[in-house]
This record gives structure tokens, sequence and C-alpha cells, in this order.
């Protein structure tokens, strides 16, 4: 049920990874003749589609979607250069607090993979805290300005795992993400600890950096993304897997833990088949083990779990932090706030308000 590219998204995906440009920007015009930009272009896309820009200038000169595709990358390099500035501040927080910690996601890929600033884009800053530094951390980086996204979220909501990681924004400032627990719909049953326990410090731009190491990255992000509606993590574990050896036998410790035989079984599958991932001995171990009641349950429930949180989140709505079931009285007081908010609402902004929150709510994997 994770969501995986389609076989014309594949293209693209192939076209990133091909260190032949010439075969690659065939998959990529191909990619581009099926695709319709006058719809709805799914997220994974957007994002890669900077990294194509990168790889394919000089082919692009003539392209019709250059100036798109240029106009990605420059935001990119934009929004990433401002993240990498405010960095500095939250490392010095973080040490100063001796708190067990390490960045990942974007800014750990940037350090080992993508040393060219435009080609991935950031939205946020992802890091991993020790459970026991959570609290303490969180109010360290408040006194940097920033606040918490949704404040009706009390601290018991991310310690008993009914989300994964806190939010923090600031008026000017890219956002924080402070796992608590590493991965969506995993809470219980794993902890950070399994990866702190192997980071490492980088230079990257002047920062001393505490990251997860490389074989750890690549596991966490098969992890994170097992469901969550987003695919463009593939293009980062097989660039991760060329230039680090990544021992997918590690894996097995986890999903011992979670019981999500079948969803990393589908990943590898995907990856062997499109990013040429050795990964055949894994792929036997995985197609050997009977399907969990957990990995059974966690996909049926996926769906009550995003609609349950999606709203939460979008409204604010109070009790949905402790509620375990999406009850009338609930539904009833998200409808309201919704209804009161739309009165609210400006009459030429009111149709792109409504339009943004159906899709939001619809928008589930």
């Amino acid at each position: 049920m994770h969501c995986l590219p389609n076989s014309t998204e594949q293209l693209l995906v192939k076209a990133i990874l091909d260190p032949n440009t010439e075969s690659g920007y065939k998959n990529f015009l191909t990619w581009q003749t099926a695709t319709d930009f006058r719809g709805v272009v799914p997220k994974s896309v957007i994002r890669l589609l900077p990294m194509i820009w990168h790889k394919y200038k000089a082919q692009l000169i003539t392209n019709p979607q250059k100036d798109r595709l240029g106009g990605l990358y420059k935001k990119s390099f934009y929004n990433n250069s401002r993240l990498f500035q405010q960095l500095k501040s939250i490392v010095n927080v973080l040490e100063q607090g001796h708190f067990t910690y390490a960045f990942t996601k974007g800014i750990a890929l940037h350090t080992y993979v993508y040393q060219d600033l435009g080609s991935r884009p950031m939205n946020d800053i992802d890091i991993l805290i020790a459970p026991g530094d959570f609290k303490p951390a969180l109010d360290a980086l408040q006194q940097l300005g920033y606040t918490l996204k949704y404040p009706r979220l009390s601290v018991d909501t991310y310690i008993r795992g009914y989300m994964h990681a806190c939010t923090l924004t600031h008026e000017t400032l890219k956002d924080i993400d402070l796992h608590y627990y590493p991965a969506p719909y995993h809470t219980q049953h794993l902890t950070n600890d399994i990866f702190l326990n192997d980071t490492q410090t980088h230079a990257f731009r002047g920062l001393s950096l505490r990251l997860l190491s490389p074989p750890k990255l690549a596991l966490f992000l098969m992890l994170n993304y097992q469901f969550i509606n987003e695919w463009h993590w593939i293009v980062d574990v097989a660039f991760l897997t060329r230039k680090y050896p990544v021992p997918l036998a590690d894996l097995r410790l986890i999903t011992q833990q979670t019981g999500l035989y079948q969803v990393t079984l589908q990943q590898l599958l995907f990856l062997s088949m499109v990013c040429n991932l050795n990964a055949s001995e894994e792929i036997s171990f995985y197609q050997s083990q009977p399907t969990s009641l957990t990995n059974r349950w966690l996909i049926r429930s996926k769906r009550f779990c995003d609609a349950r949180w999606r709203l939460g989140v979008l409204t604010n709505a109070s009790g949905l932090s402790t509620e375990h079931t999406l009850t009338m009285p609930i539904v009833y007081a998200i409808l309201r706030w919704y209804y009161r908010s739309l009165r609210r609402t400006q009459p030429n902004e009111l149709v792109g308000k409504a339009n943004r929150f159906i899709r939001d709510i619809l928008s589930l994997s």
C-alpha cells in the first residue's frame, strides 16, 4: 500500500539514475510526452525536476519546459540556501544542550550525496532526538523563536506515539521536524536508538553536522516512506547505495520489530528492478516470510489513521489528540470549525480555500 511510481513515473526515475546522459535524456523525453503539465503534477515528480535540470541542462536548451524546470531549480537553490543559513544557530543549541540527536533526510543527503544545493528540494529540517531529550530540546529550540505549529497537541501526543514528529515553525525561517519516533505507523515498535547509535560528524559548508551514517540513513528513508504518499526517496536510496556500502541485512532487525515483511519486500523488489540494487538474498528472505497481522493491520488502518490525523491537524479540533476513534461528535466539531472558517474567508479566496481543504483530506494513499 505504500506509494511507488507508476510505469510512466519510473521513466523519470531512470532518467535521473542513468549514468548515460543520452539514454537517460530519452527516458525523460518519453516521460515528458506522456505527462500532462496542465493537470496536477504529483509532489514527488516536482521534487525530482530540479535534478533533471541540473543533469540535462545542456540538452534542455530547446525543450519547451526549460523555463519551468529552470525556475524549479532556482527556487530549490534559494530555499535550500536559506535553510542551511539557519542551521548554525540550531546546531549551537543542540550541542550546548548536550542532546543525543542527528540530522536526517535532506540535510544528511546533501552532505553525503547532493553537493549541489539546488538539485534536491528541502521543505524543512528533520532531526532525530533521543526520547529523553525530546522535551528539553523542544524548549531549547523555542528559545530561538520557533513555536509549535500545532499548539493544542500536547507533548504526550508524541510520547504516546499518536504522532511521530513535532513540527516547529518560525515567522521567517524553515520548519523543524523534531522526531520522537523514527517514522509514522511504527511508533511503540521502534525508537530512535536504532539509528542514533550509529551517527557521524561531518563538515559541510562551514558547519560541523551530526548525521545518521549513510547505511542507517538509507534504511531510515525506506522505513520512513513505507506508508507515505511520496516516492522521491527511491532516488535518494539509489544514490546512497551506489556511493556507500549499505548492509540490507540490517533491515531484518527493523522488520522483526514492525512485522512489515511484505511492505519491505515490495520496496526491495522495486529498487532491484528499477535501480539495479543487488538485493537477491534479502528478497528471497522476505518472500519466505508469512504475511503478518501487523502488516495487514497497518495497511488496513492506514486510511483511518490518515483521515483522523489529517482532519485533526487541518482543523486543530480539540479532542482529536486523545481520541482513538473518529466519533460523530468529533466529525461534528470538525465540520463546525470548517463552516466557521469559510464564513470568515473573503469571497475571492473562498473557492481556493475550499478546494485545498478537500484536496488535503482526500489525498490519502
